[in-house]
């Protein structure tokens, strides 16, 4: 019955059965069949659902609260044993310029040390994948300028700024550059980060004059390989491309925008996550020079 109780409490640090089912490894089905057996047994409520929402009953409540102690016990056992078996799988978020470039390297290095280990890997924006973090639906996730959290630990990785490229072509065929679109990132749902704003604003242009938008810096990279557009880029994964992209900043005297819109790329990690696998993570992105 105790580890009815622990699964009970598991559910209501997760915030719902679905985060709940994928940190514990257990199916929602097994979870909402274990809450059900430990009411029918003490004759109680313990949880409420309400669309897709969970919230403990005062008897569920007084139930946890009685068995407090075994459960911080059993937490720590779990802690323990996790730390010495490692996860089964590692859930990963990472915007698709960074996944594309490095998951590959990070997932050799994480094979090295656990061969047994899986990848379920989220492409995302840094807003979306911080909030799965706060869920419980990711593990980690490489983002931008996070803010400080109780959800998670930050690992400062790299700084990078943006800038405005477009395809030495167009310099060499004496194209006007602003007769070209220029293309951006899409808001997110909280708005442009600082330092995009900032960088739009240097470069003297409007939201509403972006002529491509979007939520993928390489599809911004594909057009303006092919010379469509200009786009305003992370330095990084422009200059991977210098034989054909060249930074047209001073064309909108922007000399500032290189200062201006530097920003940090982070790792973040939930909370509850081992911390020998935490540090292993963190030393394959030092041993593969994340930057």
């Amino acid at each position: 019955m105790i580890h009815k109780i622990w699964f009970l409490d598991q559910i209501v640090k997760a915030g719902d059965f679905k985060t709940a089912s994928s940190i514990l490894g257990v199916t929602p089905s097994a979870l909402t069949q274990s809450v059900k057996t430990l009411e029918n047994h003490f004759e109680k409520t313990f949880l409420i659902r309400e669309k897709g929402n969970i919230a403990l009953t005062s008897e569920g409540q007084a139930l946890l609260e009685k068995f407090s102690s075994v459960l911080e016990e059993l937490e720590g056992l779990d802690q323990e044993y996790s730390e010495q078996d490692g996860p089964k799988k590692i859930r990963i978020g990472a915007y698709d310029s960074l996944a594309i470039r490095y998951l590959p390297k990070l997932y050799s290095n994480i094979l090295e040390v656990n061969p047994n280990i899986k990848i379920d890997l989220q492409i995302g924006r840094s807003a979306e994948l911080i909030t799965l973090i706060h869920r419980g639906h990711l593990d980690m996730a490489l983002v931008v300028a996070p803010q400080e959290s109780d959800s998670y630990f930050t690992t400062p990785l790299a700084y990078n700024h943006l800038s405005i490229y477009t395809h030495k072509k167009n310099l060499d065929e004496k194209i006007d550059i602003h007769s070209l679109g220029v293309g951006c990132l899409r808001s997110e749902s909280d708005g442009r980060q600082s330092f995009l704003l900032k960088a739009l604003n240097l470069l003297g242009v409007k939201s509403k004059d972006l002529n491509v938008q979007t939520d993928s810096f390489e599809a911004l990279l594909a057009l303006c390989i092919e010379g469509k557009i200009s786009a305003i880029l992370p330095a990084d994964l422009a200059n991977r491309h210098s034989e054909q992209l060249v930074d047209v900043s001073d064309f909108y005297n922007a000399q500032e925008i290189k200062k201006q819109t530097q920003h940090e790329l982070s790792l973040i990690t939930r909370k509850n996550f081992p911390l020998k696998w935490r540090e292993q993570i963190e030393e394959c992105l030092r041993e593969i020079n994340i930057k």
